[in-house]
């Protein structure tokens, strides 16, 4: 569970809580286990050459591809593709 860093917003992925729950599970006589970092990124974050290989490696193995999208009606042109595969 977060325990710090209230002030930043959640990151995709990642419980967030609020703040007050860390008073009751401490109160409750959870302690902590391991802790976990989280940060962002976004498109102008360098990533290392290694990890653009080993992405295109994965890519090619299984079949994927990267998708850009640039507005908000190309992302609801997606809607009924997963619809399809729920049903």
């Amino acid at each position: 569970m977060l325990i710090d860093g209230f002030e930043h917003r959640p990151a995709f992925g990642q419980p967030y809580n609020p703040k007050h729950y860390v008073n009751f599970i401490e109160q409750a006589g959870f302690a902590t286990n391991r802790e976990i970092l989280s940060g962002y990124i976004n498109e102008a974050t360098d990533f290392p050459d290694r990890i653009h290989e080993l992405s295109a490696l994965v890519q090619k193995r299984r079949g994927l591809h990267v998708a850009h999208y640039h507005t908000h009606k190309d992302l609801q042109a997606l809607l009924p593709h997963f619809y399809e595969k729920n049903l």
